[in-house]
């Protein structure tokens, strides 16, 4: 098998035109571990810096992916803050719940790649321990979908907070699909 080194401007030229690149690394010794880190540096952000300026400024948003129970911590939830700004200590409203309403909660502490921090932007996964909140309040998303197509959905077994442009995973049995909101009524 032969390892073939680029230069960096060749990597980026293959990756404008949407040429996913295969690198053969070696997890013993390192070898072309350089040029992987050469091709994620060179990558472009997601959002610029005046779009991520704009979401920082909105409310936080964050949306629960997993839900842990850690002994001596309490309840965890991972996820992704979607806007605005989270700090740790910072009284925040979690739901809807079943009955629709939202609940108070405290975020005692950040975690972003097992490492504790202290503030959460906008755009970045992290967990946030919620201590002795009762996990029984909280849930992950769960969606049904019907055929490919523009759908209208009720949700018929509790509310959801939902928002234009939100991205949605859609699960039947398992068969999934992936859509956004485009209205509300």
């Amino acid at each position: 098998m032969s390892v073939y080194t680029w230069p960096p401007y060749q990597i980026l030229i293959i990756s404008f035109y949407s040429i996913t690149p295969i690198f053969a690394i070696s997890s013993v010794t390192g070898e072309s571990l350089d040029l992987l880190k050469v091709f994620l540096n060179i990558l472009p952000p997601l959002t610029n810096s005046r779009e991520q300026e704009e979401l920082m400024q909105q409310l936080p948003e964050f949306q629960v992916d997993e839900i842990y129970t850690v002994p001596e911590v309490g309840t965890v939830v991972g996820g992704t803050l979607y806007s605005g700004v989270c700090k740790e200590g910072e009284h925040l409203v979690v739901g809807p719940t079943d009955s629709g309403s939202f609940l108070p909660l405290k975020v005692c502490s950040i975690q972003r790649n097992r490492s504790a921090c202290r503030v959460l932007r906008a755009g970045q996964a992290a967990t946030l321990a919620l201590g002795a909140f009762d996990r029984s309040l909280l849930r992950k998303d769960e969606l049904r979908t019907g055929e490919k197509a523009v759908v209208r959905f009720r949700f018929i077994k509790h509310p959801e907070y939902l928002k234009p442009g939100t991205k949605l995973l859609f699960r039947e049995g398992v068969t999934k699909g992936i859509g956004h909101v485009c209205s509300l009524q």
